[in-house]
């Protein structure tokens, strides 16, 4: 079960007028978040696992330094998985960069910007004969084991986090959610869209919206069209998180429209 751009090319989404308008300004997002196992409560529609840390927190705003893991011999400069990773991120300015990460086998290698104040995402974007990534792919503490601030699963190519924050002088407008959910017994199952104001290093919830629940225990599809999109600020944190019980599966991805604005 996976959610792709083909998949959403195929859906028409980014043929609708809003669309076409607004690339004019913009650019197409997509928040793509898996979880196999979604519990009774609510917890984040994301490919890390425990410890499920989907943000980067630290004691100042003066940035980070983070350490790219891979577990797999393949995934290395010179072989056939993974040989460069790209880490998308917010910088201690609060806007989008990356830095690509050359790849080490079984082993670790750092970011060397130290402005990482936020983590977005993270993808591979070189790979040898293999065409994807031999095993997992983790961004964590620098010189650490504990903290997960991506994951990318083996053969996966890229991280579903289920996140996203917004740059400074821009702003997000959500207008599709995309969901499929699969689970092995009678069970409702939730999703929603959680919204959060961060300010220097202290972040809490300001609003959380649900989306879609359904009661049903086959694999259902569902796309979510809003008749008006959310419409979310600078930094701030926008999350998918669910509810469903411990079989659950869900596959959801936001898509919308990124704005500079300033």
């Amino acid at each position: 079960m996976a959610i792709d751009i083909q998949t959403l090319k195929n859906s028409g989404i980014l043929d609708y007028p809003f669309f076409v308008r607004a690339q004019e300004q913009g650019s197409v997002v997509t928040i793509t978040g898996y979880n196999g196992s979604v519990s009774n409560s609510m917890e984040d529609i994301t490919a890390q696992s425990a410890p499920n840390n989907t943000y980067l927190s630290v004691s100042t705003d003066s940035g980070a330094t983070l350490d790219v893991q891979t577990t797999a011999a393949g995934d290395a400069v010179a072989g056939t998985g993974a040989q460069v990773v790209r880490v998308h991120y917010i910088d201690t300015d609060w806007d989008e960069a990356y830095e690509d990460v050359d790849t080490a086998g079984v082993g670790s290698e750092s970011t060397t910007g130290g402005d990482i104040l936020r983590v977005q995402r993270m993808e591979v974007v070189q790979t040898g004969t293999g065409g994807t990534n031999a095993g997992v792919i983790y961004l964590r503490e620098n010189g650490g084991t504990t903290s997960r601030y991506c994951v990318i699963p083996a053969g996966g190519n890229i991280s579903k986090a289920g996140f996203m924050y917004i740059p400074r002088n821009h702003t997000l407008f959500i207008t599709d959610v995309i969901l499929q959910a699969y689970y092995s017994s009678a069970q409702l199952v939730s999703l929603y869209l959680y919204y959060e104001q961060l300010y220097g290093t202290d972040e809490y919830t300001e609003a959380f919206f649900p989306l879609h629940s359904e009661p049903v225990n086959t694999p259902f599809g569902r796309h979510i069209k809003f008749q008006t999109p959310f419409v979310i600020g600078e930094r701030c944190r926008v999350r998918l998180r669910g509810v469903g019980n411990a079989t659950s599966d869900i596959d959801a991805a936001a898509i919308g429209i990124l704005v500079a604005t300033g």
